[in-house]
Order: structure tokens, then C-alpha cells, then sequence
């Protein structure tokens, strides 16, 4: 448990903002050869090397991990911790303990873990998954959701894709996004190592575990909400979409959906295109696909309700489009972010609503 969450005035927070977001933008743009740049974690990033996951806590020392002492090496302690067991919730049980070892030995986990938490009470959980060539630290930066988890009480883990052949990271996620190169690669018993292996270190709440996805990222959320109904709560998916193929998504249970999606994205388009050879549906067609899924009996109607995520446009910019007559725990939504682009200039409002759109789940359930 490394590190401390940085705090960024208001009046900074915007050029910090812009700057992440145009480390994104190059990271997710694709130059003529089919290669894009991986950009480097910023500077007010936290990052621990503590095998086999780093853990970060609110309000600790950064470089110190509880029960270790500053400049003793990472992985040794005077006095190792106590740590609650974990969750006999067969949800969780879900890959064997000896691949779990092996799966996030291979890929470590940054897991974030606010200070105030009682440990013998389980708590909701947060999966950020990075965009195409990005990574799990640059992404959380991003959506600014650690302080907005630490609010809540709620656990962070942003994990890291595979590096393809180019060193580019990526997750194996559908027909349209972003396995070029044909790995053979299961991300979705990966992050439900993941899962388990947070909760090992913190109990987690079998019944709010949720996934915030950008890009690349929001693909493979909606590959693991349709693989992982019976794990996953609630899917955030940002300039993310269904795969082409709907017929390869067959959910167990319904699952909460918002689809946001920028009306002037260039790299996901909002109403369907191509990236890198591959066709990608549209933000409607990834909407109605969760419709029909969860079984809702209405259609995509817009609401009176709006938001202002895009600190680059004018005013309450996003417009909230809703299915009517889902189920308990399969709420369906579309934020539309006029004029947005692939990597908006995300304000503090986006984190806020996301985790609003996570309390209402857990509240539906």
C-alpha cells in the first residue's frame, strides 16, 4: 500500500487535465503504419513495484507499504500485517488460487484502497481498464476517480493489458478491438483473478463490483459484462462498443450499461466505423444490444437530465438518453457528449456521475 493519492487545486486541475487527455489522444491515435505511441505515466501518477500487486492506500508515505519501513526493500516487512481472509462468496471463487498466482504474477495490479475502510466490512470495487496503448495508472489519472473512490469507500484497481508485439498494451476484447495480432491471451479469466486477488487484500462486495472503460477498454468491459454477468454490477464504457458479432454476448443476468460516447470521435465513431481494419458498431447499436439483453420493455428516450463532462465545450454539453422498463439491475443509458471527441477534456463532473450511475445500481439491485 504505496503511495499517496495527489491533490490538484481546482485552478490546476483543468491543464493537468488537458494534459493526460492529450497524452491519451496520442495514445490512441494510430499513425499511417498502424502504430501508436505509448505515452509515459505523468508525473502526479503513483506507481508501486510490489510484486505480485502494488497496493496504494490514501494517506500513506509514498514509497511505503504498511508494515514495511521507508528504504527497506519492497516485498520485506518487520511485521507483515494481518489481512482479512477472503470472501467464501462462490462469485469470487472464480479461477484456481495456483492460476490466480500465475496470472497477476505475469500482469501486477495497482489496487487502491482508502485508509478509513473497516477491514472486515466488504466493500464495492472499481476496475478501470485502459484504452489501446495506454496503461491501467494513466487511465485512472484520467477519469480522476481515485479521489472519487476514496469518497465513497470504495476499493480502485486499474490493471495493465498485454504488450503486443509493437509494445503496445491492449486487451483481448471483441471482434472489433484490439488484438491485432491474434494473441492468444484470456482476458476475461485474467481480470477475474483480478477480482479475487482484490479480494484477498480487501473484502469485496460480491454484488458491487463495476468496470469503467476507455476505448479499448470499454470493448473489454462489455466483453466481461457479457462473459461475467454474475460478477459485474454495472459497465461504464467511454468511446468503448459492442462487438460486431451481438450473438457472442450472452449474458446470465441483466447488468447496468451507460454508453458514452463523443459525437465527433474520430478513432470509435460515434455511429459506427472502422479502426485499424476492424468495423465497430455504433454507440446506438451497442445501447440497443444491451436493450435487448437485459430485457427491457421500452426504447432509448431522451431525459430532461444533462451534464457538463467536457470541460473543452460549452456548457452542460452531454445529454442522457435512458431505456425504459429494464429490470432491477439492467438500467440501460446513453451519455452523448456533443462535440466530443475520442479523448475528451474530462472534468471533475464525469467522475462524480459515474459514480453516481454506480450508487444507483447498487441501490436497483
Amino acid at each position: 500500500m504505496a503511495g499517496r493519492i495527489p491533490l490538484v487545486r481546482r485552478g490546476a486541475r483543468r491543464l493537468w487535465a488537458a494534459s493526460i487527455a492529450t497524452l491519451l489522444a496520442g495514445a490512441c491515435s494510430a499513425s499511417t503504419d498502424g502504430r501508436a505511441e505509448s505515452p509515459e505515466p505523468p508525473l502526479a501518477s503513483t506507481r508501486s513495484t510490489a510484486i505480485p500487486a502494488s497496493t496504494t492506500t490514501p494517506g500513506t508515505t509514498p514509497g511505503t507499504t504498511p508494515g514495511t519501513t521507508p528504504g527497506t526493500t519492497p516485498g520485506t516487512t518487520a511485521a507483515e500485517p494481518s489481512r482479512p481472509a477472503p470472501p467464501t462468496d462462490p462469485a469470487l471463487l472464480v479461477v484456481e488460487p495456483t492460476r490466480v498466482a500465475e496470472l497477476i504474477a505475469e500482469r501486477p495490479a495497482e489496487v487502491v484502497v482508502p485508509a478509513d475502510l473497516d477491514p472486515a466490512t466488504p466493500a464495492p470495487l472499481v476496475v478501470v481498464l485502459h484504452g489501446y496503448t495506454a496503461s491501467g495508472a494513466i487511465q485512472s489519472e484520467y477519469f480522476g476517480f481515485r479521489v472519487e473512490a476514496a469518497r465513497r469507500g470504495m476499493v480502485l484497481v486499474h490493471p495493465d493489458g498485454t504488450v503486443d508485439p509493437r509494445g503496445d498494451r491492449f486487451w483481448n476484447a471483441t471482434d472489433a478491438c484490439c488484438n491485432f495480432f491474434g494473441a492468444d491471451v484470456d482476458d476475461v479469466e485474467y481480470l477475474s483473478a483480478v477480482v479475487q486477488h482484490v479480494a484477498q487484500i480487501h473484502p469485496i462486495d460480491p454484488d458491487r463490483i463495476f468496470l469503467a472503460g476507455h476505448s479499448n477498454g470499454g470493448f473489454m468491459s462489455y466483453r466481461f459484462a457479457c462473459e461475467r454477468a454474475d460478477l459485474v454490477a454495472a459497465v461504464v464504457s467511454l468511446a468503448g462498443a459492442m462487438p460486431v458479432d451481438a450473438s457472442s454476448c450472452t449474458p446470465s443476468e441483466p447488468v447496468s450499461v451507460v454508453q458514452v460516447h463523443g459525437t465527433l470521435d474520430t478513432v470509435i465513431g460515434y455511429d459506427g466505423g472502422e479502426f485499424l481494419g476492424r468495423i465497430h458498431p455504433s454507440s446506438a447499436t451497442s445501447v440497443d444490444d444491451w436493450r435487448v439483453r437485459n430485457g427491457c420493455k421500452g426504447d432509448l428516450a431522451p431525459t430532461d437530465r444533462r451534464l457538463d463532462l467536457d470541460a473543452a465545450v460549452d456548457g452542460a454539453e452531454t445529454r442522457i438518453e435512458a431505456v425504459g422498463g429494464c429490470p432491477a439491475g439492467g438500467s440501460v443509458e446513453r451519455w452523448t457528449i456533443e462535440d466530443g471527441s475520442h479523448v475528451p477534456e474530462l472534468s471533475p463532473a464525469f467522475a462524480t456521475a459515474v459514480f453516481d450511475a454506480f450508487e444507483s445500481v447498487r441501490a436497483d439491485r
